[in-house]
C-alpha cells in the first residue's frame, strides 16, 4: 500500500477526515481521528471497520404477475446508508410478514387481498443491525379471484351455455373469462359478462365445465366444475310427419299435447282456425249465407323449449238446422273455434253464415263475431234498398268480409244465384304439399275458402277454393232437400248455406310446425 501518510516505521495511516488518502484501493485502511473510526475502503467509499450497517433507504414495487388471489407480493429494493458499516444483508418487513437475505432486493409475500400496504426494513452486518428504514407504502395486486360456477345448460345439439358469478378482480381490470370443457378442453372466451356458450361439442357426450378469469397479472384459478350435461339433438313427438329437401313438417289435425326433448327446437308455426257453419232458412222466400273460413296466422322462428306443448286445433262451426215445414224457424251457422300453439296469438275461427231471422255472427253482417272471416249475410224479398248488393243480380245479401287470411262466406239475394264463397289464401303454398291439406283441383295450394250462399231459386253457388271449400246446395221450397256441402276437415273451410235443410258444417282447423332437417339430425 503506497500512502504518503505511512509512518516510516510502518503501521496504519491516520489523520483527520480531510487527510484521507485521495486514491485508495480496495482494502486500504485509515484511522479517522475526526470521526474516531478505523475505516476501510470498499471500492466506492470509506466504511467503518467495526460498526453496524447504517440505516438504509428503500423503494417498493408491486409484483402482481402470477400472484395467486389471496396473496400479494411487494418487492423492496434497499440502498445502504453512508454512516455505518458495510451491510451483509437486509430484512424487509410488512407488519407480521418479513423476508431476509443477502440481496439488496427482498420480495415479501403477504397473505391478504389486493390493497395498499406499508413496508420498512433494516440492514445488518457482523457488528449489528441498522436502525429501521422509513416506512414506504405501495398498492399490491394479484390475479383475479376464481369465479363461482353457475349452471351448464344445453343450448343445442353440440353446444352448452355456462353461467357463473364473477369474483374479485385482483386489483386489476378483468379482461376476459374462459370456459373449458371436460372432456375435450374445448373453450369459449368472452371479454365480459357472466355467460358463455361453448360450441363444437359432441352430441350425446356428457360434459362438465370450469371458468377462469383473466387480468393483466394472469389467469385466476379455475372454478369448481359445473353440473354434468349431455348435449343432444332435440326430438319432438306427435302429429303427421312429412318432409321436403330442407324441412320437416309436423301437422296436428286434432288438439294434441306433444313433447320436445333434449334441447329447444326452433320451428316456424302455422295455424288455421276452424271454419264456420252455413246458415239455413226455412221459408220459401228466405235465403241463407255461407260460413266464413277460419283465419290463418304464422309465426317464424319460435323456440319450443323442452317439455310439453299443446297444439289446439279449432273445430268447425255447426250448421244451421233446417226443417221441412214452411213455418220452421230459421237457423244461423255457428262460428268456428280458434287454433293456436301454447300461448301464441290465436288464429280466429270463421263467422257463422246468416239467416233471415238470426241474430248471430253472420246475420246481415260483414264481419264474424269472433274476428275471423265473416259469414255471408242473408237477403229476402222485403230487403231494403240500403242493403249492399255484392253478389248475384238484384241480390240484397252480401258476402262476409275477411279479417284473417281466409275469406268470408257468400251472401244471398231474392233473385238469382247465392253468392260464391271467397277463395282461401295461397300465401303459404310452399308449406304443405300433401293432397288433402289445402289443395284445390288444379294443384294450387290454398287455406280453406268460405262457404257459398243459397237463395230461393235453388241455384248452387261455388264454394271458395281451397281445402274443399263448401258448395251451397239448392233446395225445394215445398219438399226440402239434402244438406249443403260441409267444409273439408283441417282446412278451415266454411260450410255452405241451405234452405229447409241442414246447412254445411265448417271444416276443422290445423296446426303445422316446420323445422330444418339439420335441427334434429
Amino acid at each position: 500500500m503506497a500512502f504518503s501518510q505511512f509512518p516510516a516505521k510502518g503501521g496504519i495511516p491516520s489523520g483527520n477526515t480531510a487527510a484521507r488518502p485521495s486514491s485508495p484501493v480496495i482494502g486500504d485502511t485509515y484511522y479517522d481521528g475526526t470521526l474516531g473510526f478505523l475505516l476501510i475502503w470498499d471500492g466506492t467509499k470509506w466504511l467503518p471497520c467495526s460498526a453496524p450497517a447504517a440505516k438504509p433507504t428503500s423503494t417498493v414495487t408491486d409484483v402482481g404477475t402470477s400472484v395467486a388471489y389471496g396473496t400479494v407480493q411487494g418487492s423492496v429494493a434497499f440502498t445502504e446508508g453512508d454512516s455505518g458499516g458495510k451491510a451483509a444483508g437486509f430484512t424487509a418487513t410488512q407488519s407480521t410478514f418479513s423476508t431476509t437475505g443477502t440481496s439488496s432486493t427482498q420480495v415479501v409475500t403477504i397473505t391478504g387481498n389486493p390493497g395498499s400496504y406499508s413496508f420498512s426494513g433494516t440492514a445488518y452486518n457482523g457488528f449489528g443491525t441498522s436502525p429501521t428504514a422509513l416506512s414506504v407504502s405501495q398498492t399490491l395486486t394479484s390475479v383475479p379471484q376464481a369465479p363461482t360456477i353457475g349452471t351448464a345448460s344445453i343450448a343445442g345439439p353440440t353446444s352448452v351455455t355456462v353461467t357463473w358469478t364473477a369474483g374479485a378482480t385482483g386489483g386489476k381490470t378483468v379482461t376476459g373469462y374462459t370456459v373449458t370443457s371436460s372432456p375435450g378442453s374445448i373453450t369459449a372466451t368472452v371479454a365480459s359478462g357472466t355467460t358463455a356458450t361453448v360450441t363444437g361439442l359432441t352430441a350425446n357426450t356428457a360434459y362438465t365445465f370450469t371458468v377462469k378469469a383473466t387480468n393483466a397479472n394472469g389467469d385466476s384459478a379455475a372454478s369448481s366444475a359445473s353440473n354434468s350435461v349431455t348435449p343432444a339433438y332435440p326430438t319432438i313427438t306427435g302429429g303427421t310427419l312429412t318432409s321436403d329437401a330442407t324441412y320437416y313438417y309436423r301437422a296436428y289435425t286434432t288438439t294434441t299435447t306433444f313433447s320436445v326433448s333434449n334441447a329447444a327446437l326452433t320451428a316456424d308455426v302455422f295455424c288455421i282456425a276452424g271454419g264456420a257453419g252455413g246458415g239455413s232458412d226455412n221459408y220459401f222466400d228466405r235465403q241463407s249465407g255461407g260460413g266464413g273460413a277460419g283465419g290463418a296466422i304464422y309465426f317464424a322462428g319460435q323456440s319450443l323449449t323442452t317439455g310439453s306443448h299443446t297444439a289446439t286445433v279449432g273445430a268447425g262451426g255447426g250448421p244451421g238446422l233446417g226443417g221441412t215445414s214452411t213455418s220452421s224457424t230459421d237457423s244461423e251457422g255457428k262460428n268456428g273455434t280458434n287454433s293456436y300453439l301454447d300461448s301464441l296469438t290465436n288464429a280466429v275461427g270463421g263467422g257463422g253464415g246468416g239467416c233471415h231471422t238470426g241474430t248471430g255472427a253472420g246475420s246481415g253482417a260483414t264481419v264474424g263475431k269472433n274476428g275471423g272471416c265473416g259469414g255471408g249475410g242473408s237477403g229476402y224479398d222485403s230487403g231494403t234498398s240500403t242493403q249492399t248488393s255484392t253478389g248475384a243480380t238484384t241480390s240484397h245479401g252480401f258476402a262476409g268480409s275477411p279479417t284473417g287470411s281466409g275469406k268470408g262466406g257468400g251472401g244471398t239475394g231474392q233473385v238469382g244465384q247465392g253468392q260464391a264463397g271467397g277463395d282461401g289464401t295461397s300465401a303459404y303454398s310452399s308449406w304443405w304439399t300433401t293432397a288433402g291439406y289445402g289443395v284445390n283441383s288444379s294443384g294450387t295450394y290454398y287455406i280453406g275458402g268460405g262457404g257459398a250462399g243459397w237463395n230461393t231459386g235453388g241455384s248452387v253457388a261455388a264454394g271458395g277454393k281451397g281445402g274443399g271449400g263448401a258448395n251451397g246446395s239448392g233446395g225445394s221450397s215445398s219438399t226440402g232437400s239434402t244438406g249443403s256441402v260441409s267444409g273439408t276437415a283441417n282446412t278451415g273451410s266454411g260450410g255452405g248455406g241451405s234452405h229447409m235443410a241442414t246447412a254445411g258444417s265448417g271444416g276443422s282447423g290445423l296446426v303445422i310446425l316446420r323445422y330444418l332437417k339439420t335441427a334434429v339430425a
